[in-house]
């Protein structure tokens, strides 16, 4: 965040807490005084709470061209939470929550075209790179049947990851941006290793897979 004040960008921070987000805003404008930035309330944790921030950022006309999914739960412990829409609650931040933000937005990023999605992931939905690696069972999407939460946090990241690379099912991150002539790119960054980028081009060969895939792990929650 300082690195895109220091470019001069218009920084929208968001967080649950307003009064820790304006915190964490001040401590940035004592450091640059030059700073503009502002911070708006967003609860990734509500479904409800993601639709007011598009709705509430849309109405200000601000063109988007950076959107960085940033947020994400980890080490909540044994017993199941759950979100206020009845998601398990680190699938339901780590994930759904940026999903359905992402594409809420994406009239916005088209308009802003060129533009990109940031969306911090990690490799411990890899086997052996953070114990277990991801372990999807779509029939325990909310914990149905039991939680091991590891398991559930590498699930979360391989959702990030594997969103970004479905381009042909119209309703993951990447692939609601085809109606688009511009480029725009979308990333997950692996935190502390390489980035993988994708641009609104894909490759028909798998799109079958890919839209059973997307269809089980987002679409059915909206």
């Amino acid at each position: 965040m300082k690195e895109l004040t220091e470019r001069g960008a218009h920084v929208i921070l968001t967080a649950r807490d307003v009064k820790r987000g304006e915190a964490a805003a001040q401590a940035i404008r004592e450091a640059h005084p030059d700073a503009s930035i502002e911070v708006m309330q967003l609860d990734l944790a509500s479904l409800a709470s993601v639709r007011r921030f598009a709705e509430m950022y849309k109405a200000q006309a601000l063109p988007l061209h950076v959107l960085i999914n940033n947020a994400g739960a980890l080490g909540l412990g044994k017993q199941i939470q759950f979100t206020q829409d009845g998601f398990e609650l680190e699938f339901g931040i780590n994930h759904l929550g940026h999903f359905l933000l992402t594409n809420l937005l994406l009239p916005v990023l088209k308009a802003s075209a060129p533009s990109r999605v940031i969306t911090v992931s990690s490799i411990r939905h890899i086997p052996g790179k953070g114990g277990k690696g991801a372990r999807f069972d779509f029939d325990n999407l909310k914990g149905e049947k039991g939680h091991d939460p590891g398991i559930t946090y590498n699930n979360t990241k391989l959702a990030n990851v594997t969103n970004i690379h479905w381009h042909d099912f119209r309703r993951t991150f990447a692939g609601a941006l085809l109606d688009v002539g511009e480029d725009i790119s979308t990333v997950a960054k692996l935190m502390g290793h390489a980035s993988v980028t994708t641009t609104a081009r894909y490759d028909k060969r798998d799109a079958a897979t890919q839209r059973r895939a997307a269809k089980k792990i987002s679409v059915p929650y909206f």
